[in-house]
């Protein structure tokens, strides 16, 4: 991945294994390069994020499936993520919270200029969960399933 993970020289997110390796630095600064089709192989870019993601104006395309979120599990520490599309259609069957961009968030973090759209053209996007657990009940948002606590700006 070409790029130092710092704000002046983030690391430039061209192919789908760049995508996902994002967990291997998960404070780091990112830039989408291009859009990236991940039809072939749905997941997560990381588990738990607390860096900066620019999508650039470029979109993550078919994320589909048995997945919490489009990008993460958890946002966290000031993450950032703004300026991508997420092109889903998500459908959790484990797990406390489901999101588009992420699953839960903790601590003060921005999102910014992010949009979903369905990962097949011409149907509805969503994200839902038929998490069954006799202890809770799922959380399930668009953007966000569910915020722990501090502040989200959207």
């Amino acid at each position: 991945m070409q790029g130092l993970g710092t704000i002046d020289n983030p690391y430039i997110v061209t192919t789908p294994e760049e995508y996902k390796s994002i967990s291997q630095a998960p404070t780091a600064c990112y830039k989408l390069g291009n859009d990236i089709d991940m039809s072939s192989s749905p997941g997560l870019a990381c588990n738990i994020f607390a860096g900066i993601f620019d999508g650039n104006g470029h979109r993550i395309t078919g994320q589909t499936g048995n997945l919490q979120s489009a990008f993460c599990r958890s946002l966290t520490n000031g993450a950032v993520v703004k300026n991508v599309g997420f092109a889903l259609n998500l459908n959790c069957t484990t797990g406390r919270a489901t999101g588009g961009v992420a699953a839960e968030v903790s601590g003060d973090c921005t999102i910014q200029k992010v949009w979903i759209e369905p990962a097949i053209p011409g149907t509805i996007a969503y994200v839902r969960s038929t998490a069954s657990n006799p202890y809770y009940t799922p959380y399930v948002g668009g953007i966000v399933g569910r915020i722990t606590n501090g502040v989200v700006l959207i």
